[in-house]
């Protein structure tokens, strides 16, 4: 006699709570595409269409990623281990990767192509509806027209709309996503209703050396400043290399989030 384990849909719904933010969660879908060995991402907001697009120019899945993607909490990646082949630090590992969608909307649907290409789609209703979630199927539909990479369509409700506009509409909030990632090999492009920014040129100064090393006149565009720690700005850079190209190459630059310390 035997019994077997059987796992409600409502665990997606569950799991999709472990997520605090939209944010986060849209986080969390940048930081796939930065694994994926992407160059570039873009996310893409239409509140006309009601749209949420995120899509990256990176590796893509084929038929054993997407089977990964969907097997719940499993996951193939080690945060902060490096990727040789893309010489990146893992910055994804949980194994909820496709549960961020759902922090958006109720209905997605994926286009990924890595030696072909597919096209799947998942509605949450229906995923947390299902008696036992592990006889779940989902039909992947082959089109090799499908570009190289992985776009990820959302229907977004109307709160996280809303939610997402007013969390865009301050400059240092955009930011802190457009400058989430410290490697100039990885560019983030932020679309809101036809509007594009991109990622900004803002960077930080460390400083191999002590503070009062630094020529006075370098710092006329300073935006911060804390112990050993400048952030300047690119034109401010120009500057420095031209008038004390010696010294600056002693400075470690790297970009970061504006704030961030």
């Amino acid at each position: 006699m035997q019994s077997r384990v059987t796992i409600s849909g409502n665990i997606v719904s569950e799991l999709s709570e472990k997520i605090p933010s939209n944010i986060i969660a849209l986080n969390e879908l940048i930081k796939n595409a930065y694994d994926a060995g992407a160059p570039s991402v873009e996310v893409s907001l239409d509140s006309t269409k009601k749209k949420l697009i995120i899509k990256d120019t990176g590796e893509g899945m084929n038929k054993s990623d997407i089977d990964t993607l969907f097997h719940i909490s499993n996951s193939n990646k080690i945060y902060g281990s490096l990727n040789k082949k893309y010489n990146r630090y893992v910055q994804g590992s949980k194994g909820l990767g496709f549960l961020s969608v759902f922090k958006f909307g109720h209905k997605v649907q994926w286009e990924t192509k890595k030696d072909k290409g597919y096209r799947f789609s998942l509605d949450y209703d229906s995923l947390v509806g299902q008696y036992d979630i592990s006889e779940c199927v989902i039909e992947l539909i082959e089109d090799d027209s499908i570009e190289k990479g992985t776009k990820i369509e959302i229907s977004i409700d109307d709160y996280n709309m809303n939610s997402l506009l007013d969390y865009f509409k301050e400059e240092t909030n955009y930011k802190k996503i457009l400058n989430a990632f410290d490697d100039d090999t990885f560019d983030i492009n932020i679309k809101i209703d036809g509007i594009v920014y991109k990622s900004s040129s803002s960077i930080i100064l460390y400083s191999a050396i002590t503070m009062p090393l630094i020529p006075k006149n370098c710092v006329t565009g300073l935006r911060r400043r804390e112990s050993s720690r400048v952030i300047l700005r690119m034109r401010d850079l120009r500057s420095i290399c031209g008038s004390r190209s010696g010294r600056s190459r002693r400075w470690k630059l790297w970009r970061s989030p504006l704030g961030r310390f």
